[in-house]
């Protein structure tokens, strides 16, 4: 193989894994701020006189208890230990011995192995001598990871692990309000401590899905399920001419701001039903939130249509095969719409067709980026994005319609017949062409009833009256004569330029002369 075809073809794909690794690392060091300083250990029950309503929140969650789970699991090994008690190891600070399983009161994962040492917090109440860390390491650097149950390693993979980077790479693009889908720290803080784009610290973190005291909804979910992921994932009243972000969950509705009609695609799946497909005999958390044909089998063992794991990639092949196709071929189409009205004034259309033309353009790039924007390819709803980039395809050829110019095509000769060259064809003092040598003339224009003067050497010499445009057909409008006396005042006022510049001339001559008969004579 060409050294050189080889280079070139890798060369992509290199870049690529390289800008991967360097979004992992860059991704891992935001990720690794605030971890836990030395202090002494004091356990949860020194918390509670002040954080009561946290305390009892935290109490009622599994993790007080952890360590009796683990003494009553037939499995547990001593490397379980660390993750099911307070300060494992570190015995000088008032932690957990290994060796001797005490002292009691660090059994658990209680209020310090999230927030660090709490002495210099009791002894002096101020919250700068406690932590308050919103990373993703905090559940995943010990605990939630590795084959036992790798959550941190599968979210550090997904794209809310990159929320925050992919945010500042839109550069003007993002204001700071983005990061109330794109930043833990902003989502839980209120004002005024909510960071800015360039002070945020944290990406879509455990504990924006996750409340770590309380248990009001399943798996300590801050919100019911059903509500989580539609908070950041819909287009917030997003209508044409608006930009459009994350519209997952209209998409699903069927709904948009659009004006068709979608119905919803089952209505009875929740979006974690499908995107958090769990499998812990085979270390699968489903905290990379993608998709898995596994999840459509769990409930179409029995509910037609029948699925196994590779029907159920066939079928969600065939929807984003299909999808991907038209967007395509629908894109195409809205590239020449944009095209068009890009154009539009070239061609002398009035302003009243070029906002129609607008708003059909707005409703076209709104329903084909509605349905890129989903990303799913039409898995989240098949019959509406066909149906959405129908619309957009019906909309952009509406518009490439009316857009569409005509042809005004004829010659301009003098009385005799004889071609006329120079004489420009205007309209509302914008000249549209000019005709040339043997007289002829030809250009686009706006569809209706149109008149023209001609003009030769700024002068009125003659006139198109009333000349019907086609879009997209030629009107031939013959010869057009300009009579003699149409040419007569050009003709003299271009008479006596000559003449007024053969006068100037010769005086400076004579001028010139005299000075050098002077010249001469001294």
């Amino acid at each position: 193989m060409d050294r050189k075809k080889l280079l070139v073809g890798v060369t992509p794909l290199l870049f690529t894994l390289i800008l991967l690794v360097v979004l992992t690392q860059l991704n891992a060091l935001a990720d690794d701020e605030g971890t836990r300083s030395p202090g002494v250990y004091v356990g949860s029950d020194a918390c509670m006189t002040c954080h009561s309503e946290q305390y009892d929140g935290w109490n009622a969650t599994l993790h007080p208890n952890s360590w009796d789970t683990l003494i009553v699991d037939p499995l547990k090994q001593e490397e379980c230990e660390h993750c099911h008690v307070t300060g494992y190891d570190d015995v000088v600070n008032g932690g957990f011995d290994p060796a001797t399983d005490l002292p009691v009161e660090m059994r658990g994962t209680q209020c310090e192995a999230c927030h660090g040492p709490g002495e210099d917090h009791v002894n002096s109440g101020d919250p700068v001598d406690t932590q308050v860390n919103l990373s993703a390491r905090v559940c995943g650097a010990i605990c939630h990871q590795e084959e036992h149950h790798p959550y941190y390693e599968e979210w550090n993979q997904s794209g809310h692990s990159l929320s925050l980077i992919s945010l500042r790479g839109a550069a003007g693009a993002a204001e700071d309000a983005c990061l109330e889908c794109h930043s833990a720290d902003y989502i839980l803080n209120e004002e005024p401590d909510r960071p800015s784009i360039a002070t945020a610290e944290f990406a879509i973190t455990c504990s924006v899905c996750h409340d770590p005291h309380n248990i009001t909804n399943p798996y300590q979910l801050r919100w019911p399920k059903d509500e989580l992921c539609e908070r950041c994932h819909y287009p917030d009243g997003a209508i044409p001419g608006d930009p459009i972000y994350h519209p997952q969950s209209s998409m699903r509705d069927g709904r948009s701001g659009a004006p068709i009609l979608g119905e919803a695609f089952m209505p009875d799946v929740e979006c974690a039903d499908c995107h958090i497909y769990m499998d812990m005999s085979d270390n699968i958390t489903g905290h990379s939130f993608t998709q898995k044909p596994e999840a459509c089998v769990e409930c179409h063992q029995t509910t037609p249509p029948i699925y196994s794991v590779e029907l159920a990639e066939i079928q969600i092949a065939q929807w984003r095969t299909q999808t991907w196709t038209r967007i395509i071929d629908v894109q195409q189409v809205v590239v020449r719409a944009e095209g068009a009205i890009e154009d539009a004034p070239n061609y002398g259309f009035p302003e009243s067709t070029l906002q129609v033309a607008a708003d059909l353009y707005n409703e076209a790039n709104y329903s084909f980026s509605f349905v890129v924007a989903d990303g799913s390819g039409g898995a989240h709803n098949p019959a509406f994005a066909s149906a959405l980039l129908n619309f957009s395809e019906d909309r952009s050829n509406e518009l490439i319609a009316l857009l569409t110019p005509g042809t005004v095509r004829g010659r301009v000769v003098d009385a005799a017949g004889s071609p006329v060259e120079g004489v420009t064809i205007e309209k509302d003092g914008v000249t549209w062409a000019t005709s040339k040598k043997n007289g002829s003339f030809e250009f686009e224009y706006a569809p209706g009833a149109h008149s023209f003067s001609l003009k030769l050497r700024g002068s009125n010499v003659g006139s198109i009256e009333s000349v019907t445009v086609v879009a997209g057909e030629i009107s031939d409008i013959g010869d057009l004569e300009v009579t003699e006396q149409d040419l007569f005042v050009p003709i003299m006022i271009s008479i006596g330029v000559i003449i007024i510049l053969s006068v100037i001339v010769a005086y400076l001559l004579l001028k010139i002369r005299g000075l050098r008969s002077k010249k001469e004579e001294s």
